[in-house]
């Protein structure tokens, strides 16, 4: 006896769900972690200043491999721009978007200056995941909003 819900009743019960955010954009971006490592040797502390925070650096240097959790903050600070190239018209810096922990160590972005006060005023949040294995690290930001009042999810 098969316990699947007919492909019928689920799109009729999806049409009651009420939309409750509203996707502004997503993105996605993966690093290799040798290149970025050879990245940061050959330009030192200056790309280390100029990409990361202060706060990822502390963050990735306390690591043994402090080369994929750049990457993985790098891939994070790429996905942010494809997220954001249909929303964002103001120019910002690497350092404007920094990943940080929570005490459970969930990442979540934080912004600065003219991209925390644009967040602000379009009510944006943002949703983010990385990861590093192998010779790679992925980062991806998903944008979302609060839903209009009253929208219902489209079929």
């Amino acid at each position: 006896m098969s316990s699947r819900i007919p492909m019928q009743e689920v799109s009729m019960a999806c049409k009651t769900i009420p939309k409750q955010l509203s996707v502004v954009g997503i993105g996605i971006d993966m690093q290799s972690i040798e290149q970025l490592r050879q990245a940061l040797e050959r330009q030192g502390e200056r790309m280390i200043a100029k990409v990361f925070t202060a706060q990822e650096r502390e963050y990735c240097l306390s690591h043994a491999n402090a080369a994929q959790h750049f990457a993985a903050r790098w891939a994070v600070k790429e996905a942010f721009y494809k997220a954001m190239s249909g929303e964002l018209s103001i120019p910002y810096r690497f350092v404007d978007v920094e990943t940080r922990r929570t005490a459970h160590g969930k990442p979540y972005l934080f912004l600065y200056g003219a991209l925390h006060e644009h967040a602000v005023r379009h009510r944006l949040d943002f949703h983010i995941s990385l990861s590093h294995s192998g010779e790679y690290a992925a980062g991806i930001v998903l944008v979302t909003r609060p839903a209009e009042p009253g929208k219902e999810l489209a079929t």
